[in-house]
């Protein structure tokens, strides 16, 4: 019956029908057209036919689809961002997400509207983005329901089973999803009731979103052990010793996993630096349980009070890790350069090495002003990192690398887990000691990749897009920038930032021109690094907790220093194409994860100030109202326009700011201003002010 359905469909309708159309057509009537709308769904569940919505249907291959992954917005719409990222980005109207979750992997058709921005229609759902739901039990017309605490999964799910948690409205628990929403509610099961402070709650939500388990899976810690457990004596090993060499690492005060060391010698000619890396390949082995799940989860995540790291705690933390005084496998990058900074020969190679001590950047940043010493030797050492830096910082300006000085955001948490302050952390010199040297060893490894042909997963930045450049000249225009950006250059960029150093708009600038940038991906085709101006460029020193970094060293021990040649050029390729993909994917959401708990502690944090005024400066200025950053803390909040009740304001778009109607009063970026907060939204994450 349903091969001679489908027969009659293909032959009748060339285009999307609705069951009505077909109905009519076969002449059926009444509830029988209800058995059709049956038939035509069970068709659509095994693939053989694509149900889309409000009961329209469609022969495969009568619609250009396109894969997509599904972004929410809590105000209820949503966009459609294609797997393949060259492609923009397709508005989805609220009524094409019905029963659909932030996050799922959907197939969309794309809507060209006359006068209109192009649309997505959802054709059908590929795969789901999550197993699980963190959320609140309410009560629903006799039911027990959990609404999401997550304001972009709009779909509550009904607990129907029986009751064995005790629960309770007003409740926080984990449900496991065992019916996708239809008609607006879904089913789950409960698996865990949350206790303790909202935090813990919006963590265990954004660690579920990400279906990211705190604890390995039970296959990988079991070859992790038995890995540990058959470590062979590293005097055992053929690898170049370094033991004697004084290396170091310098890294955050919390850092568990020291993927690098570096060691700098002076030499009669020039400088020797030496980076050595964790050598991680040596222990996940490609297509190992390990291994495996490394790639499911693409990077470690960090979070204020804790991390979920890449591999398991016993090779982050310990075997891989650089811990002081300890025999440790790595691979090394020794680059010599002479006395002004130019890099005369390099090489790779396996070492045994044993870092001499385990520095944070705030003791280096003491020794480099005076204030400490730790040894004649590395107090030497650690001066000749800064002499070595400054000039590799010099190169790196006149090449046209733009230097984003942008303060990072740091959350303090108490003994008690709760949290304590936000600071701005200052970037020191010591930062961009590892920072030059870092990049200094992942460029060489870029360099001869690129110079043999062979394909690896590079780290590509790609120039604006005009239109981008076309929005930042404008913006630049109203603040006094009165050159042309005509090309777009790095120096061009880097031109920029330097014109608005230490003025009052220096701040807003370098965040616009940030956000003018296309994002930093990875790729198998070497098209270069706008940032850094550089032709290719890659990521090799930290594969502890990058899954690019581990691919990088197999490929570079298979290739260098065994010398083989590829097999399959092509499947070889391809599957460098999929790991971009996922890890991509991965950085994405990581990235996004470690936002979304970042707002959600400052107006957690902020809740105690309500009613305070502040000093503050407009960081962002939208139609729909104006964004104010709080000077005292790393915060950003919201002052609707309907509240701006002295005027009636016009947004003029091309300068970004707001023009009073009647007083002419003008509200622009880096203007400063004085708030009330008013109102934190822990659910939305958003802080509301008002002008004082």
């Amino acid at each position: 019956m349903s091969e001679k359905l489908i027969e009659i469909i293909k032959k009748r309708f060339k285009s999307p029908f609705h069951f009505k159309e077909l109905a009519k057509y076969l002449n059926i009537k009444g509830r029988e057209r209800i058995k059709l709308l049956n038939s035509l769904r069970a068709l659509s569940k095994n693939n053989e036919i694509l149900a889309l919505s409000n009961g329209y249907f469609a022969i495969k291959g009568t619609l250009k689809e396109m894969l997509c992954k599904v972004s929410c917005h809590r105000d209820g719409y949503g966009f459609a961002i294609p797997v393949e990222e060259k492609m923009e980005d397709l508005f989805l109207p609220p009524k094409t997400l019905k029963n659909i979750y932030d996050g799922d992997t959907v197939w969309v058709r794309r809507i060209e509207r006359k006068g209109k921005k192009p649309e997505a229609e959802i054709i059908r759902v590929e795969e789901r983005g999550i197993k699980r739901v963190v959320g609140k039990i309410e009560k629903h017309k006799g039911f027990l329901i959990l609404k999401p605490a997550d304001r972009r999964l709009f779909w509550p799910l009904i607990i129907r089973k029986k009751n064995q948690y005790n629960l309770n409205p007003g409740d926080y628990a984990v449900a496991k999803i065992i019916r996708y929403p239809e008609d607006g509610f879904g089913e789950g099961e409960i698996e865990q009731i949350l206790s303790g402070d909202s935090y813990e709650i919006e963590l265990k939500n954004i660690l579920i979103k990400l279906n990211l388990p705190e604890s390995y899976p039970e296959t990988a810690q079991k070859e992790a052990l038995i890995i540990a457990k058959k470590l062979p004596e590293l005097k055992d090993l053929e690898r170049k010793d370094l033991t004697r060499l004084p290396f170091v690492t310098i890294d955050g005060e919390k850092a568990k996993d020291f993927d690098d060391a570096v060691c700098l010698k002076r030499e009669k000619k020039g400088f020797r630096l030496y980076v050595a890396v964790a050598d991680v390949s040596h222990f996940v082995k490609k297509d190992s349980h390990l291994d495996r799940e490394a790639l499911f989860r693409g990077n470690s995540y960090y979070f204020p009070d804790r991390a979920v790291p890449m591999l398991p705690h016993i090779l982050s933390d310990e075997l891989c890790s650089l811990k002081p005084k300890e025999d440790r496998l790595s691979f090394v990058v020794e680059i010599f350069y002479s006395d002004d900074g130019i890099r005369r020969s390099y090489d790779f190679y396996l070492a045994k090495i044993k870092s001499k001590y385990r520095l944070t950047y705030n003791q280096v940043e003491g020794l480099l002003n005076g204030k400490i010493s730790i040894s004649k030797n590395i107090d030497q050492m650690l001066g000749l990192m800064r002499e070595l830096t400054g000039i590799l910082l010099e190169d790196r300006d006149n090449r046209g690398s733009i230097d984003f000085d942008l303060p990072e955001p740091e959350i303090i948490i108490g003994l008690n887990g709760r949290i304590e302050d936000i600071i701005k952390a200052k970037r020191l010199l010591s930062h961009r000691i590892i920072e030059e040297f870092m990049i200094a060893a992942n460029r060489v490894v870029a360099e001869w990749f690129i110079s043999r042909e062979i394909p690896t997963i590079f780290r590509i930045h790609e120039p604006p897009s005009e239109d981008k450049i076309t929005n930042l000249s404008v913006f630049l225009k109203h603040l006094g920038y009165s050159k042309v950006l005509t090309s777009p250059h790095s120096k061009t960029f880097q031109s920029i930032l330097k014109s608005f150093k230490n003025k009052i708009y220096e701040r807003i600038v370098n965040t616009v021109v940030l956000r003018s940038m296309m994002q930093a991906r990875y790729s198998p085709e070497p098209v270069g690094h706008f940032g850094l101006a550089l032709d290719a460029y890659l990521h090799f020193t930290s594969p502890i907790r990058r899954y690019a970094d581990l691919c990088v060293h197999r490929d570079l021990k298979d290739y260098y220093l065994l010398s083989r040649k590829i097999k399959d050029r092509k499947k070889h390729y391809e599957y460098l194409l999929k790991v971009c993909e996922q890890i991509n994917r991965r950085e994405r959401e990581a990235f996004d994860a470690e936002r979304e708990l970042y707002d959600f502690s400052c107006v957690s944090f902020m809740k105690q100030f309500l009613g305070d005024d502040f000093e503050g400066v407009i960081s962002n200025i939208t139609k729909n109202g104006v964004f104010v950053e709080l000077k005292d803390y790393f915060i950003e909040g919201f002052i609707p326009l309907e509240d701006l009740k002295d005027d009636y304001y016009i947004f003029d778009e091309n300068r970004l700011r707001l023009v009073g109607k009647r007083r002419k009063k003008i509200y622009y970026l880096g203007k400063e201003v004085v708030v009330k907060l008013i109102r934190a939204d822990v659910f939305a994450k958003r802080l509301y002010f008002v002008l004082v």
